[in-house]
């Protein structure tokens, strides 16, 4: 799962926390608390991900973001796809209309994208 990089970063400003004081806390290494904050790791370990969450005094939802990855179930498979998702989610409804017809188009036109990877 994946943090929502923005609503932690904004958390540990309202309180004054540094990156390298809640690594301290946490007993988590300075590098590996940033690359989990910055998305450089695709999967944060559960576990982690709770730590930081009532380290923070907020929900596992609100920094993760999980009800909407629980609407789709194992779709994403990798960091583009989530980046494509994410991007998705925050269009207007009617441009989401225009997506996904799009999307549709694409695969109507070419055979070789419908192949499922």
């Amino acid at each position: 799962m994946k943090i929502q990089e923005e609503r932690v970063l904004l958390l540990m400003e309202e309180n004054g926390i540094t990156q390298r004081k809640m690594a301290q806390d946490l007993a988590i290494s300075p590098t590996t608390l940033n690359g989990y904050l910055h998305g450089k790791y695709l999967h944060v370990p559960d576990d982690v991900i709770r730590e930081i969450a009532d380290y923070l005094q907020v929900s596992v939802n609100y920094i993760t973001d999980r009800s909407a990855l629980l609407q789709i179930g194992n779709g994403i498979h990798n960091k583009e796809e989530a980046v494509v998702f994410d991007n998705y989610r925050h269009l207007r409804p009617s441009d989401k209309k225009i997506a996904a017809d799009l999307i549709s188009q694409l695969l109507k036109n070419n055979p070789d994208n419908s192949t499922r990877s």
